[in-house]
């Protein structure tokens, strides 16, 4: 029996993830998904959080631009996208409840053990606690990001994935 994985992505911190390293995020977040599960393992589902611009906050372009990808995660299958908020003005907008949907859905999943492995696509040094948890439930954890990890989750996660050593097809230069 193949070992069960479900992939959460918070997509913010990838994103900026990505920027940090000067490489574009992967457009298709699902395929991201099966070739960090690979054959041996199976692939439940993959979770995306983020929280959506509000117009007037982003240009329609901008906004276009992220509806198109929502919409594109949303067709694929076994794709959920869940989204928070922002709130705040200008330079100082910041993501509500993103965080906590991630945090609900990764421990309510390990609590109905639809899963083996979760693998987080963060460097959220905050969700250390959580992965603390889903492990004392027997389950594993892995981390995947591109680039060198937080201190904090390299210390409590079972494996590390630097994305950009393990996938590098994925990811293109920026210019």
């Amino acid at each position: 029996m193949k070992q069960r994985v479900i992939v959460f992505i918070d997509g913010s911190n990838f994103y900026f993830g990505c920027r940090q390293n000067n490489v574009r995020a992967p457009w298709d977040l699902t395929s991201l998904a099966r070739e960090i599960v690979g054959p041996e393992r199976q692939l439940i589902r993959t979770y995306y959080y983020n929280a959506r611009n509000r117009p007037g906050d982003a240009s329609p372009e901008t906004l276009q631009n992220e509806n198109k990808f929502y919409d594109h995660l949303r067709r694929q299958d076994y794709c959920t996208v869940r989204l928070g908020r922002l709130e705040g003005k200008g330079l100082n907008t910041h993501q509500k409840g993103v965080d906590v949907l991630l945090i609900q859905d990764l421990l309510t999943l390990t609590f109905y053990e639809a899963m083996d492995t979760a693998v987080l696509i963060s460097n959220d040094g905050d969700f250390a606690s959580v992965i603390e948890e889903v492990k004392a439930r027997g389950k594993q954890v892995e981390v995947a990001f591109p680039g060198p990890p937080t201190f904090h989750l390299r210390d409590v996660c079972d494996k590390y994935l630097d994305l950009l050593v393990q996938f590098p097809h994925l990811f293109k230069k920026m210019e």
